[in-house]
């Protein structure tokens, strides 16, 4: 099969020394590209049929379709399961994220069907900035998950799937525990190699989390358990490589002109729908490194660029904001920072730290407590915003004159 393929094109990533150039996954697409090569469309339906959760990330979207189109063009009577698969595929983004008009040609009554329209409505939804609409359709798909039983995927590959789907939709919406939460599931399958693609993801994102928000010894374990899973031909490798560079630079104790250097080298081509993350990390270095006016102008070029968000939803509508509010007070400018906040989405913890901040910053050392101490069990298991948090509440009992809470509470945060 490696011959026959040779000649069609390379496998993904070939040209990559870091793993072996055919993996599972690579023979598998190797396999459908050769069926489809010698015109044995039944073989190449039933290669799909069987392995498309895998697949779906072996062959990229674009690929995917052409070869769906092909077997649909070239049998009688395909399986339904690909006609579904094709007509999802080929629907604009704005009919697959319309919940209340079914998609023609698929069978709502079948659950498989239903679950890859699922699976896409959620993906579509997030494309559109739409996050908090993308995180409720998590519902539908455990449902969906439910009722199948796994007969089109008995190796798991469909679940982990929609754990990643679901935990990145919590990530963009700004609900980090649910991510976690989701991902840490996702951990209790066995890692097969035809999908540990899907386990670095995975675990990419729980070490990204904890880079961003939470413990920077737990971020730099999952570093390490990513690189223990062996690295595939997916074309999901390149958005995963660059996410790991995000958590080694946001794990760098050395300097910050370094990690800066760093941050700049970063493909803006593979960052994907992991943007808002790459915007803490620009914040971080840039602020670090006591490059203010920089960062201002970065930070004011990005709020510009037509990045896949809704202003004031989830996390990704408000990170720009936010960290533009978090600049402009250590800029002096308090009523800049407000309006920056009274755009964010009010829900988000982040959102409500900021705000306790920026009332620290007003000179309102009561409001500034109370807000900052409400936020006790949203903070909790992120390290990082809690010393943040414990920071604040310190500055206001100090300001307000009580030096011994103020010390108790920056011996607790230590």
């Amino acid at each position: 099969i490696h011959e026959r393929y040779a000649h069609m094109s390379a496998p993904p990533h070939s040209t990559d020394t870091t793993f072996p150039e055919w993996d599972d996954l690579s023979v598998l697409v190797a396999e459908v590209e050769a069926a489809i090569w010698d015109e044995r469309f039944d073989d190449a339906a039933r290669l799909l049929e069987d392995n498309i959760a895998a697949l779906w990330f072996g062959l990229r979207p674009a690929r995917m379709a052409g070869v769906l189109e092909i077997i649909l063009d070239n049998l009688p009577s395909p399986p339904r399961l690909l006609i579904a698969g094709y007509r999802i595929l080929r629907a604009s983004r704005a009919e697959r994220a319309e919940s209340r008009k079914p998609l023609s040609d698929i069978d709502s009554e079948d659950p498989q069907q239903m679950f890859i329209l699922a699976m896409f409505r959620m993906h579509d939804l997030r494309i559109q900035g739409r996050v908090v609409e993308a995180l409720a359709q998590a519902a539908t798909i455990e449902e969906l998950l439910g009722k199948m039983r796994f007969v089109l995927d008995p190796h798991g590959g469909w679940r982990l799937q929609a754990s990643l789907e679901i935990g990145i939709s919590a990530m963009l919406a700004g609900d980090f525990t649910k991510a976690l939460t989701i991902f840490t599931q996702a951990q209790l399958h066995p890692t097969t190699p035809k999908y540990s693609y899907l386990t670095r993801a995975v675990l990419v994102k729980s070490a990204l989390i904890h880079a961003c928000f939470g413990n920077v010894t737990s971020a730099k374990a999952f570093l390490e358990r990513t690189k223990r899973v062996e690295r595939t031909s997916s074309w999901l490798e390149e958005q995963i490589d660059t996410q790991l560079e995000f958590v080694r630079i946001l794990t760098l104790s050395g300097s910050s002109e370094i990690a800066l250097d760093r941050l700049e080298a970063v493909s803006l081509h593979d960052i994907g729908e992991m943007w808002p993350f790459y915007i803490v990390a620009i914040h971080r270095v840039f602020e670090s490194a006591g490059h203010y006016s920089e960062l201002e102008h970065r930070l004011e070029m990005f709020d510009a660029l037509p990045f896949p968000r809704v202003n004031g939803v989830g996390f990704s509508g408000s990170v720009i904001l936010l960290k533009r509010a978090k600049l402009a007070l250590r800029l002096g400018k308090g009523s800049q920072a407000v309006e920056f906040l009274g755009q964010a989405d009010p829900q988000l913890m982040y959102t409500k730290l900021i705000q306790a901040a920026a009332q620290l910053y007003a000179g309102r050392y009561k409001q500034a407590l109370q807000q900052a101490a409400s936020l006790r069990h949203e903070t909790r298991g992120f390290r990082l915003v809690e010393i943040r948090r414990l920071s604040i509440i310190a500055t206001a009992q100090f300001q307000a004159g009580d030096t011994k809470d103020s010390l108790a509470t920056l011996e607790h945060a230590s």
